[in-house]
């Protein structure tokens, strides 16, 4: 150190820091301590202030002083560096030529740190006032070394008679030096104020202290995480101490109990800088991405359409759809893994090559392998396993983050809905026009798209509309055909198509619409936050939508009133309900123009006339209207009427032109029935539920209820389940193939370790002085080990038998190679094979639970668990738990090896281990519970952003985007704070643990330092227990860190075990095997049956018991509640019975399986559902019919024309049928029932959203193809089952009247007379 110090400052190594020098400060030492270390400080204390925020709100100030400031830093920084220059220029004193750069070069960093810091501060709320006042008292440190040195230049070099040019040029320096500190001083006197006004500027940013207090005040941590933090607590994360003690606490119990994000993470900011900053397309290269995306899409079409899945029993076929999808998907992963194995075979396997390579090589050149050399090489080598082992898996993220911005610009893309260029801002050629169309050709996929993917969208079908016109306040009917284009045409006036031809006009159109779609879409929150939709509670005007659209009945019977949550997507609702409260959300939000899609389809008669006089005509009368219904009874008011037909309008004119063109019998007909058998609003069939309305009615209100979070360390049970999918067999394999690669690897050095020990002691230099040696303990082995106490004579280099070492040592490492690459292999099989097994319990279990779960529980929430965590388990726990295994491992050799040859280390090891375990065992709480909040706010984002996709042109319409963008933004937001707090709670960790480990080694560092300079022991081994030093501390941080992380990611293990084993899930039992063709008769008999969707709710059905006998044709009417449906349910088992049993065919109902009840029966759900692929597989998925099968349920259905136009039975239909309209898709739904050639068939209303030709075509091909079948319906209009054989009239989840129309219409006081009497009046 002295002989250093004497050369880098040309001095004596006698005394090579002398502190004064002919009366002065020495020059060296005060360029060491006065000079470098002030500025030193200067620049990390500066650094820590690069972080601040910035502010966003500037206001017109006046602030020159931190110009000044800036400037002067600048200046200083240049001026550093203009003083280097003369001294390498001019060698007068080349021995202090390296302590001038060493000092100018530190400066020259602190200034230019200092500026950048300042230039923050001057962007952050600190430029208000005059900024934190540390920084000006360390700008006066470095002052004294100036003055110092330059009254050393006077003394030293301006005593002469011949001034030197570099003499004057750097005292020039210092004064120019000098006077930019000065003008840095004037910079922080002057005042900042506004120069509007002077008013007072709040300054509490200057006040912070340097820790932020842990303690918790409040009940709900309100913190904001880093905005306003000092530089010491951002330095060292201690803002996150208060975070940090609720999580040990067990107090995170929300979403909400975490910090608020910064300034800058916040959702509105990062979007900002998204847009600004997303320009051109990046060039990326586009991997396997699209595997997991078509997985995801399946998964969310198949939990939607779960109930025509097991009404079908097609839950099979789906699973092995998604199977399929998933074997793909494992496929890119397998190859992923693989490539991953082959990575750390050689970040393991690579330095014990390289190693064998150096020394073999070396000793072969014929050079003396030493304990200093073989050690520092080893050191060194060893350095390349952390660059190594990071390498690939930046290389893998690099490529993941180009596949996904390639998709996501993809998306981008993609051409917006433009409404300035798609509507016309002139005039209308009319003043009292509210909607104009001239010349105009709508379609649904813009023109620069191919043919192929305009028909996939909607079918061939494009609107023309040559000239329309739409007075103010007028009523206009829209009628037409099933598929002729009426939705298609309010679809145009929203501007949900790509235009061609003159521009559309619209009234008020930044107002928006007021939209009922034909498909009537439902929010899961309560009704009355349906119909508010974001506008402010009105309670009298409320009332009196409410009462308009019908609703007042329905809430009074719903337990909670309007408070009443519905489930996802209205499904606790009837289809009659769900279109009434879409009516009444369209009519609360009072807009100038209504655009109703068919919202009579769905109602009888009575409540039909009642939203056509009380709110079309009623509460919306002074609004345009336009009304797309195939009710043609109910236009006889309408103002004028629109025939359409193939996207064209065949004729405008009154109702008196217009409806006489339109099939007219079955109106008269059902109109002369209606004037005698009109059901009343509060017993009209339109107010059956699906199966879980009975449920809502009977329990509480709140279904969307939180989502539940276990607490506490990840059970033991949950590694057994990780542990058993991995396999017993190979998981032990996995870790025996980790033991002996680790033990390999330390033999291998022992090997070497004994080769040198073998060297001749005057050719090892490593090993002189041994008597010097106090004790043998202190040595790195022992007898037989690196270095022997007594050491025997050796014979020279040439006479060793260097052959044998180097084959023992060339075949330990080739031991090391086969067990690194086994090891690396078996862990990725293993992970592979563990994945797949999780994933297949999941799919198995979700395919098999009840309907009452999934009507309940949201779907972003169960697809959070085939997306999120399953990405978890295949991807993020397989490398994080690879990384802590081989931490494990490699600490267990690591300490083995130094504890055997320096058993003192273990002195620091044993109080580093319980510091260790204190720090991490702190964390770990913490840590999971923020991954448990993390997990649980991502379900909400998936399940609004659903929501929000399903209901997308209502949102449009309405012009309520931007309330469900914040929404989406809030949501977003509060999984961001989980995740942002879970990734700082990381970095809170390891700048602890790398301040511990550096404490560690500077100690042992030290300790190496004294024992060297006391001649204790040889250089190879102080330089081997530094090396191994560091190594410890290094892999105890990344065994805490990798445990940590590998429990957190082992929540989403926990998350999906879960859903396999806790979700409830229908009986599979079966007990009798049944006929082929049973049931032969349709025979159907209820007897006592008593059934309730949970044990603890009342009775949906109570004491039912009715006989229906073969090839009766049955009709079912009742109130709300009454148990209508949940007949359905209990006949297709979809709940299983509290008491009683049904008799199929006098077989126990119960004793069946589930596949042969379902797949024997056949029904027409009122809500028709298709499936994304071709005609053909929503069909026949399971491939059991011909085409000519198909093609004659197509005719019957009248759907084969429009099939055939489509491109026939390979036609793609889009997702979810979207090619088609809701009409024929009804019709495809009637065509499966026809398919089936089932003995009983059950009935909800299936032909409501068809026109009366058409209906009365269906109502004739059922009565014939199911003339010998039993066949049950729920009626919502009344002529279909007035010609039923019988009616069954239910009342409060009991049989009420069961005999033929005539009779009980001619049975005095009886429920269905009042019916009919009621419907007179």
């Amino acid at each position: 150190m002295e002989e250093i110090l004497a050369k880098l400052c040309g001095t004596s190594p006698i005394d090579p820091l002398p502190v004064w020098v002919h009366c002065n400060v020495g020059h060296c030492f005060n360029q060491l301590f006065l000079n470098i270390v002030p500025h030193a400080i200067l620049a990390v204390i500066s650094a820590c202030y690069i972080g601040i925020p910035r502010s966003f709100n500037f206001g017109n100030v006046y602030r020159p002083g931190w110009k000044y400031r800036i400037a002067a830093s600048f200046l200083l920084a240049g001026l550093f560096i203009l003083d280097i220059i003369p001294v390498a220029i001019w060698r007068q004193e080349l021995d202090s030529l390296y302590l001038e750069i060493l000092t100018s070069g530190i400066a020259t960093l602190a200034w230019l740190t200092h500026c950048l810091a300042l230039f923050v501060l001057y962007k952050s709320p600190y430029s208000f006032g005059r900024g934190p006042a540390l920084l000006l008292i360390l700008v006066f440190f470095p002052i004294p070394s100036l003055i110092i040195t330059l009254v050393w230049h006077f003394q030293t070099e301006m005593n002469g008679q011949h001034l030197q040019p570099v003499t004057i040029f750097r005292v020039s320096i210092i004064c120019l030096q000098l006077a930019s500190l000065l003008l840095y001083v004037i910079g922080y006197i002057i005042p900042v104020a506004y120069r509007q006004d002077f008013g007072a500027i709040n300054d509490n940013w200057q006040h912070e202290p340097l820790i932020t207090d842990s303690g918790i005040s409040a009940p709900i941590w309100q913190g904001v995480a880093e905005d306003g933090e000092s530089w010491l607590s951002r330095f060292s994360y201690a803002w996150m101490n208060p975070l940090m003690k609720r999580g040990y606490q067990w107090m995170l119990n929300r979403p909400q109990d975490v910090c608020q994000l910064p300034q800058q993470l916040r959702t509105a900011r990062v979007r900002e800088r998204f847009y600004f900053c997303w320009q051109k397309k990046a060039a990326l290269i586009q991997a396997d991405g699209e595997t997991t995306s078509s997985t995801s899409d399946l998964m969310t079409e198949f939990l939607f359409g779960m109930r025509v899945i097991k009404f079908y029993t097609w839950e099979q076929h789906f699973g092995t759809k998604v199977y399929a999808c998933r074997t793909k998907e494992l496929k890119s992963l397998r190859a992923i893994k693989y490539l991953d194995a082959v990575c750390v075979y050689l970040w393991a396997a690579l330095p014990v090559v390289v190693s064998i390579s150096i020394f073999i090589t070396y000793v072969l050149l014929g050079h003396q392998l030493s304990a200093a050399k073989v050690f520092t090489a080893l050191a060194l080598v060893g350095m390349l396993i952390l660059p190594l082992n990071n390498f690939p898996w930046v290389l893998n993220g690099i490529l993941e983050a180009k596949v996904s911005l390639d998709r996501i610009q993809h998306f981008l893309e993609l051409s917006d809905q433009n409404l300035d260029t798609y509507y016309s801002r002139a005039g209308p050629s009319d003043p009292s026009s509210a909607l104009e169309m001239h010349h105009s050709t709508f379609s649904w996929s813009p023109a620069s798209q191919g043919n192929a993917e305009q028909q996939l969208t909607r079918g061939s079908l494009q609107l023309s509309i040559q000239d329309l016109l739409v007075a103010k306040g007028t009523l206009v009917g829209v009628v037409g055909k099933v598929g002729c284009g009426k939705s298609t045409l309010l679809a145009a006036i929203t501007g949900e198509l790509s235009s061609s031809g003159d521009l559309v006009y619209v009234w008020n159109l930044e107002k928006g619409f007021g939209l009922a779609s034909q498909e009537p879409w439902i929010q899961f929150t309560s009704i009355r936050e349906n119909i508010l939709f974001g506008k402010e509670y009105d309670a009298r005007f409320y009332q009196k939508v409410v009462e308009a659209c019908a609703l007042s009945d329905d809430l009074n019977i719903l337990p909670a009133g309007d408070q009443t949550e519905v489930g996802e997507n209205g499904v606790t609702l009837s289809g009659g309900q769900k279109a009434r409260v879409a009516l009444a959300r369209a009519v609360y939000q009072e807009k100038e123009i209504y655009l109703l899609d068919d919202p009579l389809a769905a109602v009888d008669a009575d409540v039909a006339n009642h939203l056509m006089q009380k709110c079309i005509l009623g509460i919306l009368k002074h609004k345009t209207r336009i009304l797309c219904t195939h009710r043609t009874e109910f236009l006889g008011k309408a103002d004028i009427l629109l025939l359409m037909d193939n996207g064209k309008i065949l004729k405008t004119g009154t109702p008196s032109e217009i409806l006489p063109l339109v099939e007219a019998a079955p109106e008269l007909r059902e109109t002369d029935k209606r004037r005698k058998d009109k059901i009343p609003t509060e017993y009209s069939q339109e107010e059956d539920v699906e199966p879980e309305e009975e449920e809502t009615n009977q329990a509480n209100c709140l279904l969307n209820r939180e989502e539940e979070k276990k607490e506490g360390a990840v059970a033991f049970q949950v590694y057994k389940v990780y542990w058993l999918a991995i396999g017993s067999c190979l998981a032990f394999s996995i870790l025996l193939s980790l033991l002996l690669m680790q033990a390999s690897r330390n033999i291998s050095d022992w090997w070497l370790s004994n080769w040198i020990s073998s060297l001749p002691r005057a050719e090892n230099t490593s090993v002189r002085n041994l008597s010097a040696l106090p004790s043998s303990q202190l040595l790195l082995f022992s007898h037989g080990g690196l270095i022997s106490p007594v050491m025997a004579s050796t014979p020279s280099n040439g006479s060793l038998d260097v052959n044998f070492y180097l084959t023992v040592y060339g075949s330990i490492a080739g031991a090391n190679s086969v067990f690194t690459i086994l090891r690396a292999f078996l862990f990725a099989y293993g992970t592979i094979h563990a994945a797949t097994i999780i994933h297949t319990r999941l799919l198995r279990r979700v395919m098999k639970a009840t309907m009452t779960f999934f009507d309940t529980t949201p779907t972003g929430r169960i697809l959070n668990r085939f997306s999120s965590d399953m990405y978890c388990v295949d991807d993020s726990l397989p490398f994080l738990l690879n990384i802590f295994l081989a931490n494990v491992f490699g600490l267990l050799g690591m300490l083995v090896m130094i504890t055997y040859g320096l058993p003192w280390i273990g002195l620091v090891l044993l109080p580093l281990a319980a510091i260790y375990y204190s720090i991490q065992s702190y964390y770990r709480r913490t840590s999971r519970e923020l991954k448990r909040l993390y997990s649980l706010t991502l379900s909400p984002i998936y399940t609004h952003f659903s929501e929000t996709l399903t209901g997308l042109s209502t949102i449009r319409a309405t012009r309520a985007t931007e309330r469900f963008e914040t929404e989406n933004q809030l949501r977003l937001e509060l999984n961001q704070r989980c995740r942002f707090a879970s990734n700082t709670a990381m970095q809170w960790l390891d700048i602890r643990l790398q301040m511990i480990g550096v404490a560690v080694v500077t100690a042992i560092a030290g300790i190496a330092i004294i024992q060297h300079q006391r001649k204790l022991g040889d250089p190879g081994l102080v330089g081997l227990a530094l090396s191994y030093a560091l190594s410890v501390t290094n892999l105890l941080s990344g065994l805490i860190s990798s445990f940590t992380q590998t429990e957190t990611m082992m929540v989403s293990v926990e998350r999906t075990e879960e859903y396999s084993t806790d979700i409830p899930i229908e009986l599979q039992d079966e007990l009798i095997q049944v006929a082929p063709d049973w049931p032969s008769q349709g025979h159907i008999e209820f007897q006592q049956v008593v059934l309730a969707y949970r044990p603890d709710l009342p009775n949906a059905l109570d004491g039912v018991t009715f006989t229906i006998y073969h090839g009766e044709k049955i009709g079912i009417v009742g109130r709300t509640g009454s148990g209508k449906s949940t007949l359905f349910l209990a006949l297709f088992r979809m709940v299983e019975l509290r008491a009683g049993q049904i008799l199929l065919d006098n077989i126990n109902s119960c004793s069946v399986g589930l596949k042969k009840l379902r797949s024997r029966m056949a029904i027409i759900p009122q809500d028709p559902f298709l499936f994304s692929g071709t005609v053909r597989e929503n069909l026949d998925p399971q491939g059991q019919y011909t085409d000519a099968d198909l093609y004659q349920v197509l005719e019957q259905c009248h759907l084969q024309e429009v099939v055939t136009e489509m491109g026939g039975l390979d036609r793609e239909l889009g997702e979810r049928g979207k090619s088609l309209s809701v009409g024929q898709r009804q019709l495809v739904c009637l065509a499966r029932a026809l398919l089936t050639q089932a003995k009983v068939l059950c009935i909800d209303e299936a032909t409501a959203s068809v026109d009366q030709k058409t209906d009365r075509l269906l109502q004739q091909t059922i009565r014939q193809q199911f003339a010998d079948k039993t066949v049950l319906t729920i009626a919502h209009r009344l002529n279909t089952i007035l010609d039923s054989d019988r009616v069954l009239v239910m009342h409060a989840g009991k049989v009420a009247e069961l005999d033929s129309p005539d009779v009980l219409s001619k049975k005095q006081d009886s429920l269905f007379q009042h019916l009919l009497h009621s419907g007179q009046q």
